[in-house]
């Protein structure tokens, strides 16, 4: 476990710690200067609410998700076990941002950037930041017999007031590197600064190949001084998203996969006495979820805490732990529920459940139940730390394949489950994914003829007979939303083997084709036009489309082949030639 199991109440006197971090770091600020700095914190970045930071929140990794990250650029770095904190700073302050938005005033030196000043001014004129919001976990090192902390730092949302959350992920970085970590070295601090609390490091990441190195040789380096708990998988061309994160992944083992809950309880008997239950959020509304059973001094604790009921706490599921799971029956909890009564402890007794492990005081909410889904598809698939290196390896020749990875894990991808039922129509027909005569991937002819995976507004050129349709398992085949910003930039790679892919523009298809005349384009419309008959073709069915093209849709039935031509990425009618 990544910490010692704290009493509920002890996260209030501000002692609780995680991993050797304070929950609560710093002198709290006044309610009139907390609600001031998250106005402007919310202007800056484009964020509504009061009650959760502009934090990101990552994609616990199933099978499945290594196509997107295979196929993308991405960076890797290790996780550690702390507490995460947005880092403001302004007019020579620094405030710790929780996750529950809880605001807090540290003592630390962080100046401008000598050469970002203003011409005129002394490059040793100590100037501090103006609002400059950066993204870090605080972690604690041990040196010997006493313990640093350090403030990891991953991303940057705004510097000096000036949004950067839509640059690139390396450019992100080097602002951080240069702007913020580098002028701490190389100016001295003024007279009178009172002693940092943490240190302010920029976290290492690395590219997706090398996975490995990670691996083999940063984490276990890491845990020598703290202990580690996963990994992080950042996209570098898609932008910081404050909120839960599509394309923002991490893998943890399943010992410290942990969820967070909000805690209920119920009452039942003469005396009253109370039963816990574990309640999640399913877009903002309370929903139960499972109850849980608590060590007896944990369930003391509870029993005594008048506010229980609005405690988040984190905990691990245990497949070996035993969960009572009361009858139906309000009145007591003598009785159990009949239909668990497969262990030694009889009636109402469930072997697996959810194992309490502290309460966090810096939360302000319980998951999201399609986040929780995740979390329990990632425990029952137990993704192993070799698994996660033999998904990217240094040499991509070793990569394995997408059909020897489907068939040992038969199971559907991630971008799958969540996809509307009209995207998933689209990947492919029936349960097997198969595709009909009518339907196919589709040629890009707006990025120079090329050919990515899979453009769901692609319905200009048949599917290839030579290479398998894309089955609904296969993640790149799935449209969805955050994956459309990668194809801007994917696409433009070509696929250097041959055979696994006929040149761009080749029309293969022949045995399917019918064609009677020669046809001829017209002149191009207007943009206006053009857009009118864009929107007319993709409300079209792929059949349809197809079936306009010449192919076969149906036995015995052909019709005459048409044409859209494109150049440039135009859409224009096509005509038979005058005879």
């Amino acid at each position: 476990m990544a910490s010692a199991t704290m009493a509920p109440g002890s996260g209030l006197a501000g002692t609780q710690t995680i991993a050797g971090v304070p929950v609560e770091l710093g002198q709290p600020v006044h309610v009139t200067t907390k609600k001031q700095l998250q106005r402007q914190i919310n202007a800056i970045v484009g964020w509504n609410d009061l009650d959760r930071a502009p934090m990101n929140v990552a994609q616990t990794m199933q099978r499945g998700s290594e196509h997107q990250v295979g196929e993308h650029p991405y960076f890797v770095c290790e996780k550690s076990v702390g507490v995460r904190f947005l880092a403001l700073l302004v007019q020579g302050r620094c405030y710790l941002i929780s996750q529950n938005y809880d605001i807090r005033e540290v003592a630390l030196f962080c100046p401008v950037r000598p050469d970002r000043l203003q011409p005129g001014v002394d490059r040793n004129t100590v100037v501090p930041h103006q609002w400059t919001i950066l993204d870090g976990l605080m972690v604690s090192d041990k040196d010997g017999s006493k313990s640093v902390l350090t403030l990891l730092l991953y991303d940057i949302l705004a510097l000096n007031g000036s949004p950067v959350m839509t640059s690139k992920l390396q450019d992100r970085l080097k602002l951080i590197q240069n702007d913020v970590v580098g002028p701490r070295k190389q100016l001295p601090p003024p007279k009178g600064q009172p002693p940092d609390m943490f240190q302010l490091v920029l976290q290492s990441m690395y590219p997706i190949n090398r996975v490995g190195h990670v691996i083999r040789s940063i984490l276990p380096r890491v845990s020598q001084t703290r202990q580690n708990a996963g990994l992080v998988f950042t996209p570098v061309l898609l932008p910081y998203t404050p909120g839960y994160s599509k394309g923002l992944f991490h893998w943890t083992p399943t010992s410290m996969l942990f969820a967070n809950f909000q805690l209920g309880v119920e009452w039942r008997g003469r005396p009253p006495k109370p039963g816990f239950k574990l309640v999640i959020h399913d877009k903002r509304t309370q929903v139960f979820h499972d109850w849980i059973t608590f060590a007896p001094d944990d369930f003391e604790a509870f029993r005594q805490d008048k506010k229980a009921s609005s405690r988040i706490v984190e905990c691990v599921y245990d497949p070996d732990w035993l969960t009572y799971i009361p009858s139906h029956d309000k009145c007591t909890w003598d009785s159990g529920n009949a239909e668990f009564n497969a262990t030694e402890r009889g009636v109402g007794w469930r072997k697996g459940g959810w194992k309490f492990i502290r309460c966090r005081p810096d939360r302000g909410m319980p998951l999201e139940r399609n986040f929780l889904a995740m979390i329990e598809k990632a425990i029952g698939e137990d993704i192993k730390l070799d698994e996660i290196e033999r998904f990217f390896p240094d040499d991509p020749s070793k990569k394995p394949t997408s059909s020897q990875q489907k068939s040992r894990h038969d199971t559907p991808s991630a971008s799958d489950d969540f996809a509307p039922a009209s995207k998933k129509k689209r990947g492919g027909a029936g349960a097997g994914g198969s595709q009909g005569p009518g339907t196919g991937v589709c040629y890009d002819f707006q990025n120079k003829g090329q050919r990515p995976s899979y453009r769901r507004n692609d319905y200009d050129a048949p599917p290839s007979p030579e290479v398998s349709p894309p089955s609904i398992t296969d993640a790149s085949s799935v449209p969805d939303k955050h994956t459309n910003s990668f194809e801007r930039d994917s696409s433009q790679k070509v696929d250097g083997n041959p055979t696994e892919e006929e040149e761009a523009g080749e029309l293969t298809d022949s045995n399917n084709l019918r064609i009677n005349s020669i046809y001829a384009p017209l002149e191009n419309f207007d943009k206006d036009t053009i857009a009118a008959k864009r929107a007319q073709l993709a409300a079209l069915g792929n059949r349809r489309i197809w079936a306009s093209l010449g192919l076969e849709d149906k036995p015995q039935r052909a019709r005459a082949c048409g044409l859209i031509v494109s150049k440039s990425g135009e859409v224009a009618y096509v005509r038979p030639l005058e005879k």
